[in-house]
């Protein structure tokens, strides 16, 4: 009896070590399960990261094409901007030469109107003398007399009649000199503005493209800024009858009476750098005007930046 009753306990202990190693079993599954949900869930991460950073090139290189595209356009307006003015100045100068060329003509007319009349009025005061002596000596008759009179008298009459038509001639080519002369000082103006508003345009443009910018407190001209300052160079030696000044700028941080004074300084050392390169100093002034002509708001920090600036005027 007490064997058959040991038996259901040797089972039942027998099942719960099954059951404890189940459990156990189970148990390993579920954490092995949740790794690999783990895993699963990294690798998906990366996958995500790795096909951002695949698609991160191409949203770059694409950006940087655009920036190509904008680059190039800028460049063809400059270039059909920089033709324009070239093919501007070239006809001017073509119409100033012709205009000049026409002067010289008609300064040469005048003198040969001139030199004609010298001679006719030499020709006829030798006539007249001839004529008068003979009636003076008396040798003629009554009627040669009359003659010669009659004579006298039409040279007398044509030499006036064409000392003032060589009069009116001469008028007239003097007026038609004088306004030849204002249409080359016209021309000569309007190539001068032209080439000036060429100048500042291109300058304008280099500058609000880069910008000059200094050292906090510093009038020096770092590496970037004579980069900048060459391309300037370059324009300014292309514009030889162009005045240009140089304007400094500061924001409204501190006094202004040191500000102005660092504006000076900054403003004379891109003026002494473009002489220093080529262009004469008798050219080129500075002027330091500090914190007075903001262009932007002095209360925000981008705002500051904007008015610490390099203005370049071309004249």
């Amino acid at each position: 009896m007490e064997a058959a009753a040991e038996a259901p306990d040797s089972r039942v202990a027998a099942l719960e070590t099954q059951l404890d190693v189940a459990r156990s079993r189970i148990e390993n599954l579920a954490t092995r399960l949740r790794g690999n949900r783990d895993s699963l869930r990294t690798l998906q991460e990366q996958n995500a990261a790795m096909e951002a950073m695949a698609q991160a090139p191409d949203a770059e290189v694409a950006a940087l094409q655009d920036q190509l595209g904008v680059a190039q356009s800028r460049i063809e307006n400059l270039s059909a901007r920089l033709r324009n003015s070239r093919d501007a100045a070239r006809a001017m100068r073509a119409d100033a030469a012709r205009t000049e060329a026409n002067l010289a003509n008609a300064r040469t007319r005048i003198m040969a109107l001139q030199d004609a009349m010298v001679e006719a009025r030499t020709l006829s005061g030798e006539e007249i003398a001839r004529l008068t002596a003979q009636m003076e000596e008396g040798a003629a008759s009554g009627d040669e007399a009359a003659a010669t009179s009659e004579r006298l008298q039409r040279l007398l009459d044509n030499q006036r009649d064409r000392s003032a038509r060589v009069a009116d001639t001469v008028s007239g080519q003097r007026a038609q000199i004088r306004d030849l002369e204002n249409e080359v000082r016209s021309l000569r103006r309007v190539a001068q503005v032209a080439g000036a508003q060429s100048c500042q345009d291109r300058m304008t443009e280099i500058v609000s493209e880069n910008g000059i910018q200094f050292d906090n407190n510093k009038s020096e001209i770092r590496p970037d800024a004579a980069l900048v300052i060459n391309r300037l160079v370059a324009v300014a030696r292309g514009c030889e009858d162009a005045d240009i000044t140089v304007r400094g700028h500061t924001d409204s941080m501190g006094e202004r009476s040191y500000n102005v004074y660092l504006s000076e300084l900054r403003a004379a050392a891109v003026v002494d750098y473009m002489t220093r390169n080529g262009i004469p100093p008798t050219r080129i002034t500075s002027v330091g005007v500090g914190p007075d002509e903001p262009i932007a708001d002095n209360r925000t920090r981008a705002g500051r930046a904007q008015n610490r600036r390099i203005e370049i005027l071309v004249q």
